[in-house]
């Protein structure tokens, strides 16, 4: 496979802003690769994390979860690229691409209570250039039960979490130049669900995760914006979701 490692991918983020070493983890993790190659047509490696479940209702809701979205990133890139490939013979085209899919995981937090989890995600079907993007997914206890969390949750009751996270995350976006923030009439003012898709959670903050096209140009790469618990205290109140990763 024709693998382009995330930190070229990523010119404009300094490689240790992407990805905190993770510290001791409580659950064990263990690491399942999903593998597919046809001569001449596509090669796949997908490979998501399986936590040690022993006691642990949110381990086994984010193993489900992940190995689920393994599945189907894998199914929807064959069922993509067979539609392609019957359109190329359709048009007698010659030099037909190769379609690649690679997708590594990065864990920030493996708990019993809390676990969140991030993907490296690499495509290239056809076009000008391949595309990455970072999709996460994150899982707690809310009033006992074990969830997957929305950004909400991590906040006090009735707080909309796009306001503090725009606070910090809008200025350091424009201090860095990101150009769908910047200038007289910038295009995003303020964070939404639409800017902000993905998130993940480390023991020192938020850490925003914008793939290239969502808050600037593809050329000027991702964008990765870290948020402390001591920032965003000073604008919102904070969940006891994320009490595990403040006690000392």
């Amino acid at each position: 496979m024709r693998y382009v490692p995330l930190v070229l991918l990523l010119a404009s983020v300094p490689a240790a802003a992407f990805a905190a070493p993770l510290k001791p983890a409580t659950l064990a993790i263990q690491y399942k690769t999903l593998t597919g190659k046809k001569v001449n047509r596509y090669e796949y490696r997908v490979k998501y994390p399986v936590f040690s479940e022993t006691g642990s209702p949110v381990a086994r809701l984010a193993n489900a979860s992940l190995r689920a979205y393994a599945v189907k990133e894998v199914a929807d890139f064959l069922k993509y690229e067979a539609e392609s490939w019957r359109e190329y013979r359709a048009k007698e085209v010659r030099e037909v691409p190769i379609y690649d899919l690679d997708i590594t995981p990065i864990v920030s937090v493996a708990r019993p209570d809390l676990i969140s989890v991030h993907f490296g995600q690499y495509s290239y079907q056809g076009g000008a250039h391949p595309n990455t993007w970072y999709p996460s997914q994150s899982f707690g206890v809310i009033s006992g039960t074990a969830k997957k969390l929305t950004l909400s949750d991590l906040f006090a009751p009735g707080t909309d979490p796009y306001k503090p996270l725009s606070t910090i995350a809008i200025p350091e976006l424009k201090k860095r130049g990101a150009s769908s923030v910047t200038g007289e009439k910038p295009e995003i003012t303020t964070l939404t669900p639409t800017v902000l898709r993905n998130w993940t959670l480390t023991p020192s903050g938020i850490t925003l995760l914008f793939s290239p096209y969502e808050v600037a140009s593809y050329a000027e790469g991702a964008f990765v914006v870290k948020c402390s618990w001591s920032e965003l205290e000073k604008t919102a109140g904070l969940s006891s979701v994320i009490k595990p990763l403040r006690e000392k």
